[in-house]
């Protein structure tokens, strides 16, 4: 096939991806189902999840190493203080939230944060 050719191709098949997401209804029902009304604050929450998810993943990598140096006092109560940061985030969330999907996404944090 030459280059032109896929090009067009990949033009063609992008521009109909791009027509059916356009004429494609949305599930109002689902969106409300698992997306809060205003979604701001569960890009927050997904944002310390993120955070959460790397700090573990320093700590694990530590203690997956076959010659492992013990981490230092220090180093631990930094990690602490970063996880202990993110819940706090989580609790300042809590007292503002009102939407039930919301609440539903912060129930699932903490349970990950445990």
């Amino acid at each position: 096939m030459s280059q032109s050719t896929v090009h067009s191709l990949i033009t063609s098949v992008t521009t109909h991806n791009a027509r059916n997401l356009t004429r494609r209804p949305h599930k109002p029902k689902q969106r409300r189902r698992y997306i809060p009304q205003d979604p701001e604050n569960l890009f927050l929450l997904w944002d310390d999840l993120l955070s959460v998810t790397s700090i573990l993943s320093r700590i694990l990598s530590v203690q997956q190493l076959a010659k492992r140096t013990l981490s230092t006092h220090s180093e631990v109560n930094d990690l602490e203080r970063e996880l202990r940061g993110h819940h706090k985030h989580l609790d300042c969330l809590r007292a503002r939230a009102t939407d039930p999907v919301l609440n539903l996404h912060m129930y699932h944090f903490e349970l990950f944060f445990e």
